[in-house]
């Protein structure tokens, strides 16, 4: 089955996971975006210059978001507050 983050900083911007979360930390659980026909990647640029591609989302347990680095298994970048929707 597929749930949504809505970004609540940015209203009407939702990303669709997978339900389950993929990985669990005592803090957050991480759920991966899912696979579509459609590119759906999300890409961190910094000053305009590619940084980095993600699949994942981290929920922390206070409902803020975070782009997840699955190879390294670390936080990327804060996406504010988020609310998950199934």
């Amino acid at each position: 089955m597929f749930a949504n983050i809505l970004f609540n900083s940015f209203p009407g911007i939702h990303a669709r996971i997978n339900e389950d979360p993929v990985l669990s930390f005592k803090n957050f659980l991480v759920f991966e975006l899912v696979n579509s026909s459609l590119p759906n990647d999300i890409v961190q640029t910094i000053n305009g210059e590619y940084a980095a591609t993600f699949r994942h989302i981290a929920l922390d347990t206070n409902g803020n978001g975070y782009l997840f680095d699955y190879k390294n298994k670390e936080l990327a970048a804060h996406l504010g507050p988020c609310t998950y929707a199934a």
